[in-house]
């Protein structure tokens, strides 16, 4: 054999080689792709095309934004809050096409920085919702976890970019085998519900994350101020999510005097409207409409819906309208009643 002959032969072998990783390449992104855009696990889509009622929570924070970016158009509206107010039904709201923008461990810098990336995106609502309570107010959680298409304000990827990851594959995997990395997940109208094999909650086992909550910070009052001067015209509103009994005793506990009752009563005089649904309540002293005390079931929040929508008042305690020693007589006074 020559060496001309040889090297020819090499030549096509390594061509081949080449054209097979190529087509290897090529379906492999095609199949990651399909996968991934068939179970949608960002939200850029339609959400899971198999299991349509099946949205679990990989990454709330863009999932989020890409699922408000698509329609904006459709919603005057906006929620801000933490994991505890997703699961309130905003497409009840009264007079107004809301968006729920909350999202697990949400901060105010978070909630400021989102409403000016919408603002400059031509997004002007006639109504802003702030669901605020203690973890919020404390200084520990004034950081940040932004998207980077936030911080840098920028869109965010492409559907191709964002589904021919190994991330989204991950998530798209977990999604199939049913792997929810939390008992909230969200329906094929992207509402929240709680799952059937969600922990059932015992007080007696339960206990605070965080038992130092001597820890306010005046600086979330003024963030507060910056998330609703973002919107200048719109209305303003404003609740506090129900936490169990138990909790609340564990709350009032650690707080320094009254702490945490300034604090919210505070919020509520730059916010207009406030509703406290923390209090000592029917609602709040049950067992089976909650998993872990502070995340409340969609029953429970379809009443908060109510109260806001001004249907019913009976465990909404508006407290915008009571002076800061009626607040703090009636906290103590539904305490009182508990001890």
């Amino acid at each position: 054999m020559s060496d001309h002959t040889t090297t020819t032969e090499v030549d096509t072998n390594y061509k081949r080689y080449i054209l097979a990783t190529g087509f290897g390449v090529m379906l492999l992104c095609v199949v990651v792709l399909t996968m991934n855009s068939v179970i949608d696990p960002l939200w850029m889509w339609k959400g899971n095309q198999i299991h349509p009622d099946r949205n679990f929570i990989f990454n709330e924070r863009l999932a989020k934004l890409n699922l408000f970016l698509k329609n904006a158009s459709n919603y005057d509206c906006m929620l801000f809050g933490t994991s505890r107010a997703t699961i309130l039904p905003v497409d009840q709201i009264q007079g107004a096409r809301c968006f729920n923008m909350s999202f697990s461990g949400g901060s105010l810098p978070e909630f400021v920085a989102y409403a000016k990336y919408l603002k400059q995106r031509g997004f002007n609502p006639k109504k802003v919702i702030l669901a605020i309570d203690s973890f919020v107010l404390r200084h520990k959680n004034l950081g940040k976890e932004l998207p980077a298409c936030i911080e840098n304000q920028q869109n965010p990827d492409s559907l191709l970019k964002a589904y021919l990851s190994l991330d989204a594959l991950g998530f798209t995997l977990r999604t199939i085998v049913d792997s929810s990395p939390l008992p909230r997940v969200y329906d094929k109208n992207f509402n929240v519900y709680i799952r059937d094999d969600a922990p059932q909650y015992n007080p007696e086992l339960a206990h605070s994350k965080d038992p130092n909550q001597d820890n306010y910070d005046e600086q979330a009052l003024e963030l507060v101020k910056q998330l609703f001067m973002v919107f200048p015209e719109a209305e303003r509103l404003a609740y506090v999510p129900p936490v169990s009994i138990w909790e609340m005793q564990r709350i009032l506990k650690a707080d320094t005097p009254q702490k945490s009752i300034t604090m919210i009563y505070a919020v509520s005089q730059i916010s207009g409207k406030l509703y406290d649904f923390s209090l000592p309540s029917k609602l709040t002293s049950r067992t089976d409409n909650t998993f872990d005390g502070s995340h409340y079931d969609y029953k429970t929040n379809k009443f908060i819906v109510d109260v806001l929508n001004e249907k019913r008042h009976l465990d909404g305690v508006l407290i915008s309208d009571r002076t800061f020693e009626e607040y703090s007589l009636l906290v103590n006074q539904r305490m009182a009643a508990i001890n």
